[in-house]
């Protein structure tokens, strides 16, 4: 009984991951990787995944350090939620696993969900600014093309376009960092408490009992809702911690950018690029992926990739199979370290979705 049992989850798990690996890629243009890989020295794929896997372990440890300013946890608890959320991003549309992580940090460890979406925020906001700060050292160092562009799956980018997007991201930054430090700031969070305190105590919104209750309702979970924000940016109050996730990013990007680095040696024709030009198609590709994409970041990914090795001297046909397979790396070991993580802590996405439908931001 208890080997068929084995057989049967062992069956499941391979059959899930089949599947899983089907939803990931079936929109790759598999033709071109093939011949691509084809040419490709396997050998330099393995310290590349080693540097990749490296950097996922530091991101778990940046969110649980940002989580533990308010509610401490240990890794374990912090590592699965975010790796089945990368899954969901690499398999379902709309970034869902941006959703399901806090979701899952409240139903296994009752973090509160707005806190654990507050958590996720500042984390891609330290992305952010890592990769502002990394185009702002690093495109002094290479030579970009003004009227460089290139188009891959229905995407024209250029350098206006890479230039815009930071502009934006800059601003976006900025704006998030104020709104954080409304929430954090005592005096501030206090401010608008009263401001809710006192509307709930109108009738203004409200014609009858019921509604007038229903009013008040919703004013104390606003109120709730604002405490628990404040409590997931709550790192921002020690120093230690904040340089601690400061130095965690840089180490996340560092590690990508030198798993990319290692890739170009087992690829043709790529390894006269510099280290500071694979930084840059690095950048370049965290940009274009906060672009709307499909499950996975199909499209995107190929067009920073593409636009930047172009930008360089490469190939389309050498660049799109460099990006390809770069994409395929990274992409496949989240999904492997997702999947690990499911069938370790019994994940049911049928659950989660009724979880979610059901949750509160409490």
């Amino acid at each position: 009984m208890g080997s068929a049992r084995m057989f049967f989850s062992t069956f499941m798990g391979i059959a899930l991951s089949a599947a899983l690996f089907y939803l990931a890629f079936r929109n790759v243009p598999l033709r071109e990787l093939i011949l691509y890989l084809r040419q490709v020295e396997i050998g330099w794929i393995a310290p590349s995944l080693m540097v990749i896997l490296g950097a996922f372990f530091i991101r778990a440890e940046r969110l649980r350090l940002i989580i533990s300013a308010s509610h401490p946890l240990s890794f374990s608890p912090v590592y699965h939620p975010l790796a089945i959320g990368y899954l969901a991003n690499c398999i379902v549309p709309g970034r869902l696993g941006e959703i399901i992580l806090p979701v899952l940090l409240k139903k296994n460890k009752k973090v509160p969900l707005s806190t654990g979406l507050a958590a996720v925020v500042a984390e891609r906001i330290f992305d952010l600014i890592t990769l502002l700060l990394l185009f702002t050292c690093v495109i002094p160092l290479v030579r970009l093309a003004p009227s460089q562009s290139t188009s891959f799956a229905g995407y024209e980018l250029s350098t206006g376009t890479l230039h815009n997007l930071a502009g934006k991201m800059m601003i976006l930054c900025v704006l998030l960092l104020l709104c954080i430090n409304l929430v954090t700031i005592q005096a501030t969070k206090n401010w608008i408490k009263g401001i809710l305190h006192r509307l709930s105590s109108m009738s203004l919104f409200a014609s009858s009992p019921h509604a007038q209750s229903r009013w008040r309702k919703a004013c104390h979970l606003a109120e709730t809702f604002l405490d628990n924000i404040a409590s997931g940016f709550s790192l921002l109050r020690s120093a230690r911690r904040l340089a601690l996730c400061v130095f965690y990013s840089l180490a996340i990007w560092g590690l990508v950018i030198f798993a990319n680095y290692l890739l170009t040696f087992g690829c043709p024709r790529m390894s006269g690029l510099s280290y500071a030009e694979i930084s840059a198609m690095t950048i370049f590709i965290g940009f274009f992926v906060a672009l709307p994409s499909a499950p996975g970041f199909w499209g995107v990914w190929e067009a920073g990739g593409i636009f930047a090795l172009s930008v360089f001297g490469i190939n389309t046909t050498d660049a799109a199979g460099y990006t390809l397979l770069n994409h395929v790396v990274q992409i496949g070991t989240f999904i492997v370290l997702g999947v690990v993580s499911a069938l370790l802590t019994e994940f049911n996405w049928r659950n989660m979705l009724v979880q979610k439908s059901s949750s509160h931001y409490e």
